[in-house]
């Protein structure tokens, strides 16, 4: 009665209940039972961006870790201890996020960064006259690095060669600009400058140098002109009709600037023309003429029948008195003379051309299939298919009683031979060859 037990705990545990009870008088012990309950911290522990890892649990003597998320780092320690008055050894620590540092400026290019942490973008934007390579925006990457490569390169446009005739000078980087020049006798088509765009491309379109004009020249009366052509070095030539002389110029050239050389061409009577000029009639073997033979007049020629017109069909007589072409002939209309029949010959004794016949023959022991003459037509063709020479053929010799036979065949040439059986004599020739005339030549063999 009356004494007193006192409890305690060991390390790492807390009582609950009575720590000191007495023995009372109704044989009870005064206060609550005690128990020892482990001793633990708090286990709601956080940090913002990282973790907390408990090894086993958040009581007395364990140990819980901290690691911060990609991109942060840990500020203050790693890791504490859960001690016996229900506090952590150390501090919580916190994540801060990591810094790239300042990326710097490129060469050419604006920037504006949001700043220099984990996530942070630097956006560059490059100067009037040049173009972005690569990544516009850099961000701050979890290790620390800033990721991408912008570089800003200068607006090149692209190279261009001067216009025929002409030239041009200048740059071609963005901003600059080309001038555009023509050689003399020529003018610039189009702008005579033209600018490097912020694209990389020329304005407008290339210009062009074109011949200068020097308007059309009339001919001159009673004469004619030779050229068609105005512009810048090309030549017109005058000339005069018979009987006219020429005043002026005979040649006038087109100059660089849009005027034609020499004087004005004139043609004036000339008073030593007192007689026509007349050419001599041509003459044209197996043809005909037709038409009067002077000055400025004109023949036609055409070929008999059986001939055609080799040259000019027409001839004008100019004024020197020649024909202004070569005279034509006439050439005979002939037919193919290279023709041949195999076995057989072809008598041409009037020739290949038109109108003339040949005639075919076959050599002995054939005969003639088609027509046996071909006359030479307009059109420089046969009017009959070349014939063929086909062996004489003299039929079947037939049997020989009491004998046997062997036959070649039954064609010119071919042979047909019999043979007396036993117990029979041959009488004649037992030798028959098919002959020219399609009979069985040799005799009438017996046995």
């Amino acid at each position: 009665y009356e004494d007193r037990v006192s409890f305690g705990c060991n390390a790492g545990y807390e009582l609950h209940g009575s720590r000191t009870r007495t023995c009372q008088a109704d044989r009870s012990w005064s206060g609550e039972d005690p128990n020892c309950q482990r001793i633990c911290c708090n286990s709601s522990v956080e940090i913002e961006n990282g973790q907390v890892t408990a090894l086993e649990d958040y009581c007395s003597g364990n140990v819980i870790e901290f690691s911060c998320n990609a991109g942060y780092e840990l500020v203050g320690e790693f890791s504490a201890v859960c001690q016996d008055d229900k506090t952590w050894s150390a501090r919580l620590p916190t994540c801060q996020r990591i810094s790239c540092g300042d990326p710097g400026h490129i060469r050419h290019a604006t920037r504006n960064m949001e700043g220099t942490l984990y996530r942070d973008e630097v956006t560059f934007t490059c100067n009037t006259g040049f173009n972005l390579q690569g990544d516009q925006v850099i961000v701050c990457g979890s290790d620390g690095e800033w990721h991408g490569e912008p570089v800003c390169e200068q607006i090149v446009c692209p190279g261009v060669d001067p216009p025929a005739n002409g030239d041009r000078s200048g740059c071609s980087t963005y901003g600059c600009t080309l001038t555009y020049s023509c050689e003399e006798g020529y003018e610039l088509n189009g702008v005579e400058t033209r600018t490097c765009g912020g694209s990389g491309s020329w304005s407008d379109e290339a210009p062009t140098c074109s011949s200068v004009s020097c308007g059309e020249l009339a001919g001159p009366e009673n004469g004619a002109k030779f050229g068609d052509s105005y512009l810048y070095e090309d030549v017109v030539t005058f000339s005069c009709n018979p009987g006219y002389g020429l005043q002026g110029s005979a040649d006038r050239t087109c100059q660089a600037d849009r005027t034609w050389s020499g004087e004005e061409a004139s043609c004036t009577r000339s008073i030593l023309w007192s007689t026509e000029i007349c050419c001599g009639e041509p003459s044209v073997a197996n043809g005909n003429v037709e038409g009067t033979y002077c000055y400025q007049e004109a023949v036609t020629v055409s070929c008999d029948e059986g001939y055609r017109l080799v040259g000019a069909e027409s001839l004008e007589c100019t004024a020197t008195g020649a024909w202004n072409n070569e005279v034509p002939i006439c050439e005979r209309i002939c037919c193919d003379n290279t023709i041949g029949i195999a076995n057989g010959q072809i008598n041409a004794e009037e020739g290949y051309c038109s109108g003339n016949v040949i005639q075919f023959s076959c050599n002995t022991g054939y005969e003639l299939v088609g027509s046996s003459t071909a006359t030479c037509q307009l059109d420089e063709t046969w009017d009959q298919e070349i014939p063929i020479c086909q062996r004489v053929y003299c039929g079947d010799p037939g049997q020989l009683r009491h004998a046997t036979r062997q036959l070649e065949g039954m064609y010119y040439g071919d042979a047909a031979t019999f043979t007396c059986n036993t117990g029979f004599n041959l009488q004649g020739n037992g030798n028959l060859t098919c002959g020219a005339s399609a009979e069985w030549e040799g005799g009438e063999p017996t046995c």
